[in-house]
């Protein structure tokens, strides 16, 4: 009866009143057992998704949960990974053989993209580049080297209103804290919602954005966070 005197449910000693404190007992063993499935529960489905092994708590799982949580985790990394564009984020050492064929593959195409841009040569891995393809990409450095550097582009581009209360014509100054931070060309500041700073921690100095309300769209990679404006 520890539990029970822990909670104040202690016994007088006549038959009446210790059923009722049986029963008192009883019905906070049922609370307390449901509590602890419900918060099982919570993190079963929190691990099952497999986005979030960090948050995941491994060690309160059963075997065969286990199994089938390790399968998400697997199957979400290899997603993340086949998108090319996050080799960082990326857990190579949990692909297999084929699938490590495959991100190689992805990893190599987004590198080419960035590449041939020809605007960012410091994030473009020239050593990944087959013979013409490093034709191309010095190509394109050099058209970009003869722009007019960006400091001298213009201070504000003409700003378009758009439905639902969003403006065109802005450019991404500066990206800090992770991706959480995201400070415009017209100096406003803007907080991402953490479960899209996986997007914003990569997007580039003067890439275009329509700024709205609550989000930020980037319309070079078609990508879209939620956003407060703070400043």
């Amino acid at each position: 009866m520890l539990i029970a005197k822990e909670y104040g449910i202690t016994t007088t000693g006549t038959v009446e009143t210790d059923m009722k404190t049986l029963l008192k007992f009883l019905i906070l063993l049922y609370i307390l057992f449901n509590s602890a499935l419900s918060y099982a529960d919570a993190n079963l489905t929190t691990c099952l998704l497999g986005k979030y092994p960090v948050l995941c708590k491994h060690n309160q799982l059963s075997p065969s949960d286990a199994k089938k949580v390790n399968a998400a985790e697997l199957r979400e990394n290899l997603q993340l990974c086949l998108i090319g564009k996050y080799p960082i984020l990326c857990k190579h050492d949990l692909l297999s053989s084929t699938e490590a064929a495959r991100v190689n593959v992805a990893e190599l195409r987004e590198n080419l993209q960035t590449c041939l841009l020809g605007k960012y040569p410091v994030l473009c891995k020239h050593n990944l580049l087959s013979g013409n393809q490093v034709d191309l990409v010095q190509q394109a450095e050099r058209r970009e080297a003869v722009k007019a550097p960006l400091a001298n582009r213009p201070s504000a581009k003409p700003l378009y209103a758009h439905s639902g209360g969003c403006e065109s014509g802005h450019w991404v100054d500066s990206v800090s804290d992770d991706g959480e931070i995201v400070k415009l060309e017209d100096g406003s500041v803007w907080e991402v919602d953490v479960g899209d700073t996986v997007d914003s921690m990569l997007w580039l100095p003067t890439t275009d954005v329509l700024a709205c309300p609550h989000k930020l769209i980037n319309t070079e990679d078609n990508e879209t966070v939620g956003a407060t404006r703070l400043k």
